[in-house]
């Protein structure tokens, strides 16, 4: 399935896919958390966070940021939202907007 940014999908298990981009701050750092208010979200969801691919705001316009920064993400949902606990898979830090898709369990 592809995604252009913005955009949402549909798949046969009706997920929908949503982007976020998420400034991870300006010092360089190997882990961190945001959070993401969507009203879709239940404190009994699942929710799945992934990187998402492509271009990052003020990084130029190479689409393999995902590749040379990959993160790993977990989101823990509660009533409005989610908190997203990100960590880098590199012993590299990083800093500034990053990509996000997620999905909710229905």
């Amino acid at each position: 399935m592809t995604l252009s940014p913005g955009a949402s999908a549909s798949a046969a298990s009706q997920s929908l896919w949503t982007l976020v981009e998420q400034d991870l701050g300006s010092t360089p750092s190997n882990e961190g958390s945001f959070t993401v208010t969507d009203s879709r979200i239940a404190a009994d969801n699942l929710v799945v966070v992934v990187q998402a691919p492509g271009p990052l705001t003020d990084k130029g316009d190479l689409p393999d940021e995902s590749v040379l920064d990959p993160l790993w993400c977990v989101g823990y949902a509660w009533d409005g939202g989610m908190t997203v606990y990100w960590q880098t898979l590199r012993d590299s830090p990083v800093v500034g907007n990053f990509k996000f898709y997620y999905t909710i369990s229905v």
